[in-house]
């Protein structure tokens, strides 16, 4: 993906941050790609086999036979996810990061093409469309509830974003997603809130379908 500088920073100047790595800086996404940094995933995956149900890192058709197996493949997948040596122009995802209504929100845009060019005009359209998303009810829903784990000291990792039957909880490659499910559902529990959880299809989202009944989106504000 081609993200010319002139584009990084007219958007820039409307408090829109492009780029093609996850992290703030690009040495911090580079200190994500160590050896160290790898090995702690391993080590991290072996021991929680909740993860393993509720958001598999691998093909769920490959089976392990011992777990040396598990960490040899867990290894070779992390180590070439990302190849921080690589130009730029070889990925096609792009993290944008905005400012709205007190609050600052990411978003990837997946798939935009290898060697493709992002345009001014493209990101402003996504932005836009997020924008839009948090505007419905099921957006405002996802703010209140961010707003008290912000509150309540879970903000850090946890990915709750709005959807068109809820939130969602982002679970694949996510070594927190045991912990971010359960501090949801004790909010929900809390709150009284009517929801019916179901995995999507591709098992990457844990979702919360909850009720749209007024007096039931109202709670999470109570």
């Amino acid at each position: 993906m081609i993200l010319k500088q002139q584009t990084i920073d007219a958007l820039k100047s409307m408090g829109i941050n492009a780029r093609w790595y996850p992290e703030q800086t690009f040495e911090e996404f580079q200190a994500r790609m160590t050896e160290e940094k790898i090995k702690e995933d391993c080590e991290w995956y072996k021991d929680h086999g909740f993860v393993r149900e509720l958001k598999p890192y691998y093909d769920s058709n490959i089976k392990f036979e011992t777990v040396s197996e598990m960490e040899a493949y867990v290894k070779e997948k992390a180590g070439s996810s990302v190849d921080y040596k690589m130009r730029s122009t070889n990925y096609t995802d792009l993290f944008i990061t905005y400012e709205a209504e007190n609050a600052t929100r990411t978003f990837i845009k997946k798939n935009c093409g290898k060697y493709c060019g992002v345009h001014l005009e493209d990101v402003l359209k996504w932005v836009e469309k997020d924008r839009k998303k948090y505007s419905g009810v099921y957006g405002k829903f996802t703010d209140a509830m961010n707003k008290l784990l912000k509150e309540r000291g879970y903000d850090h990792c946890l990915s709750v974003y709005p959807t068109t039957y809820g939130i969602g909880i982002l679970v694949y490659y996510n070594w927190s997603a045991e912990t971010d499910v359960k501090k949801v559902e004790s909010i929900m529990a809390e709150k009284g809130i009517e929801y019916y959880n179901e995995f999507s299809d591709a098992r990457w989202v844990y979702r919360f379908k909850v009720s749209k009944k007024a007096e039931n989106l109202a709670r999470i504000n109570a």
